[in-house]
């Protein structure tokens, strides 16, 4: 997986954020997302996650701000749809990994 981070900086833009409160938006320190913004740094789970909840709250498709080499949920026997690690969007939305 790896930030589409010209949409995050779109996605900003359009919501009037600077980039320091759209890191307060995904929940990372400023420092962090301007690495990653920069190429210096790619996402982690932290920032993944923020990016999930922030498009989950704005009912933007996650997808549009992740590229992924598959999708990134599929749904198994139970209904759930788990991501490629075997995390449910809700453990996901809540910051819980896969045991």
């Amino acid at each position: 997986m790896k930030v589409n981070t010209n949409q995050l900086v779109n996605l900003a833009s359009s919501e009037g954020w600077s980039i320091p409160q759209l890191a307060v938006n995904l929940g990372v320190d400023y420092s962090y997302l301007h690495r990653v913004l920069k190429g210096k740094k790619n996402g982690g789970g932290k920032l993944f996650n923020g990016i999930y909840r922030l498009c989950k709250d704005k009912g933007l498709d996650v997808e549009g701000y992740i590229f992924l080499d598959k999708s990134l949920f599929v749904n198994n026997e139970s209904g759930l749809r788990r991501n490629q690690l075997g995390v449910t969007q809700q453990q996901l939305a809540k910051g819980i990994q896969a045991q």
